[in-house]
């Protein structure tokens, strides 16, 4: 038997009864609702003041409980604490894994915010597919293999920093124009679909584990809930933990990569494609580029033939590129590289400014899904740029007779031949009012946001407010509406939780606007006025940013110790019982006549309730998660 530490309610009830026997006009008896009462039968508990007199020393609680730790332990924690290893990581290094764990229980809202972010990007670009290869089959279809893998590799490079590269060959517009380049956008698919996360034995036993665990759970509770009392606690972990199965299983379904390194290494592994008029070039950006750490994609020094690339003869390259190894993957390191004052890569230079040692781009450039919404506006404009690229090729295609790249008649025995040209003729022509492709330089960052835009982030702050509120609420009910009714130690803490996660996804939420705007600035002229009070803007970003992670990894923290202690028995004491934190030390009341069935019956409704409103938010969230994404175009 457990020893004992000084409280004990059994003991206390036995002890009250005693002290009201001795003296009947004691006022420390109260009913049910916390009233004043001199009939023992029906009291409910005594105060605040008398528990501490009865019931043991101050400050004690009640004796740990092995065989209750560790069944009530391992049927509502330890399933769900085992799941957080099928969370998206897929950063670039250990510590980076740990801050995603950390920021992900600490700020469920921040993770659900990406996932639908995530999933809001997928449906956009799966409908903006859908329309150009339908209108691609009308004059043709000959880029519909082009069309189907870009919308592929633009969801699949949503978990890195990848961003469009344009500088003097204007590389982009060669490869949404030149046909020869087709195979480079299917290569590249290829390469990503052989490093898609797929569902595995693994995530498929832990999720199945959770279900029925939770399953078996809830059929206790409808079974036992009438005649025990302490399963209350069960269900108020369990709401609170909960939303990790929609979340997890969004990120599955959604689709993620299995690392960090995968968009580089598809890029470094297919060949490279047709660029200024010269196939099997490896000495340029490809017209993508993974922006992680600030490092640049580029091929090898040498084409396919041995003879030197073309970064041997540009006079604005003026460092070498260099090669590592790391990991056994390839690492290209650009450092110190001008490509004259409108190319990203000065741009990228200008933004490294860093305050406190830490860049004011931040989150945006960490590879990993939970970074996608430090990501929106950049992956937005990337995705755009091409999309409204094969759209404008689609509308040349489209115009009696066709227009050739050249402004030459079409020649319908060669259609190939008509789409070659220049690097200006070729970026010229799928350039539009709606996107510029003759320039060195395409900005990813604007200060002016789209309206669409905005739309989706308000609507994923909502979902995620949603999930987060809706399950973290359940188990406040679940602990506030358990006699003694009111704001304690347990319902406290779940509130606490769900505030602290809710202010660290404003912190870094702002901290990502922060730094777009910062980045918007820079890109569109890098001097600022002095005394401008932009200055700010930067290091506030970078504070904004500190704050939120060190929110969610105190958070974390939180309720992972607090659900556990929950199981120790360590809030069995007078001072949580009695709903001080709400009541007072007055007012506040401890339970220690009520039967379990009694206090089950009084606590039915909320444990039902609570219990429903968690359920629901997940299972419409799952719902969301399976439609939300858009039909997949396979044609």
């Amino acid at each position: 038997m457990a020893a004992s530490n000084g409280f004990n309610l059994t003991q206390c009830a036995i002890n009250a009864r005693s002290a009201f026997l001795q003296m009947p006009n004691d006022s420390f008896l109260v009913q049910q609702d916390g009233s004043y009462t001199g009939n023992i039968s029906d009291a409910w508990g005594i105060r605040y003041e008398a528990c501490n007199r009865l019931c043991g020393p101050p400050g004690s609680w009640e004796s740990f409980d092995w065989a209750f730790f560790s069944s009530s332990f391992s049927s509502w924690l330890l399933p769900y604490l085992a799941l957080t290893a099928q969370l998206p990581f897929e950063t670039k290094d250990a510590p980076s894994s740990f801050m995603v764990l950390f920021l992900a229980i600490g700020s469920p809202m921040l993770l659900t915010y990406s996932l639908t972010l995530t999933i809001f990007n997928t449906r956009w670009i799966n409908y903006a597919c859908r329309q150009l290869k339908e209108m691609n089959e009308q004059v043709g279809g000959k880029q519909l293999e082009a069309i189907e893998a870009a919308r592929r590799c633009l969801i699949e490079s949503q978990h890195v920093p990848a961003q469009v590269y344009q500088g003097p060959e204007r590389e982009l517009a060669h490869l949404i124009v030149l046909p020869q380049n087709i195979v480079w956008w299917m290569d590249l698919d290829k390469e990503l679909r052989k490093t898609r996360r797929p569902w595995t034995y693994s995530l498929i036993a832990q999720l199945f584990w959770v279900f029925f665990s939770q399953l078996l759970a809830i059929i206790d509770f409808v079974a036992t809930a009438s005649v025990n009392s302490i399963i209350g606690v069960g269900l108020a972990i369990n709401s609170v933990w909960i939303w990790m199965i929609p979340v997890v299983f969004g990120w599955v379904c959604i689709g993620t990569q299995t690392s960090a390194g995968t968009f580089k290494a598809a890029l470094m592994t297919i060949k490279p494609p047709n660029i200024g008029g010269r196939s099997g070039l490896q000495s340029r950006c490809t017209g993508f580029k993974d922006h992680t750490g600030f490092t640049v994609t580029f091929w090898k020094d040498h084409d396919e033939e041995g003879t030197p690339g073309l970064s041997a003869t540009l006079s604005t390259v003026t460092t070498a590129i260099q090669y590592e190894k790391k990991d056994s993957e390839t690492e290209i390191l650009s450092e110190n590289i001008s490509h004259g004052a409108d190319s990203p890569l000065e741009a990228s230079s200008r933004m490294r400014q860093a305050f406190l040692g830490l860049t004011t781009r931040g989150c945006e450039c960490e590879p990993g899904p939970i970074f996608n919404f430090a990501r929106f506006w950049t992956f937005t404009a990337t995705a755009a740029y091409v999309l409204n690229g094969f759209g404008e090729l689609n509308s040349k295609l489209a115009c009696n007779p066709p227009q050739a790249v050249s402004g030459e008649p079409w020649n319908y025995e060669n259609w190939e031949s008509n789409l070659q040209g220049s690097p200006e003729r070729v970026s010229r022509y799928i350039s539009s009012s709606q996107t510029n492709f003759d320039r060195d330089f395409l900005p990813v960052h604007s200060a002016k946001v789209p309206v669409s835009a905005l739309g989706s982030s308000l609507l994923a702050t909502f979902a995620a407010a949603f999930l987060q509120w809706a399950t973290t609420g359940g188990a406040i009910v679940i602990a506030y509406l358990t006699p003694t009714v009111g704001l304690g130690c347990e319902s406290g803490v779940y509130l606490v939780y769900g505030a602290a996660s809710t202010l660290s996804f404003i912190c870094m939420v702002l901290a990502s606007y922060l730094s777009h705007l910062w980045s918007a600035r820079l890109e569109q002229n890098p001097i600022l006025p002095a005394g401008s009070l932009f200055h700010l803007v930067g290091p506030l970003a970078v504070a904004t940013r500190c704050l939120g992670k060190c929110i969610a990894v105190v958070n974390a923290c939180w309720i992972v110790i607090t659900s556990t202690l929950q199981f120790t028995k360590l809030f069995n004491n007078c001072w949580c019982e009695s709903i001080v934190p709400q009541l007072g030390k007055t007012y506040g009341w401890v339970v220690v006549f009520a039967s379990d069935a009694q206090i089950a019956a009084a606590s039915y409704a909320a444990w039902s309730g609570g219990l429903a409103v968690s359920l629901t938010a997940v299972l419409l969230f799952i719902l969301f998660i399976l439609v939300g994404r858009g039909a997949e175009v396979n044609r």
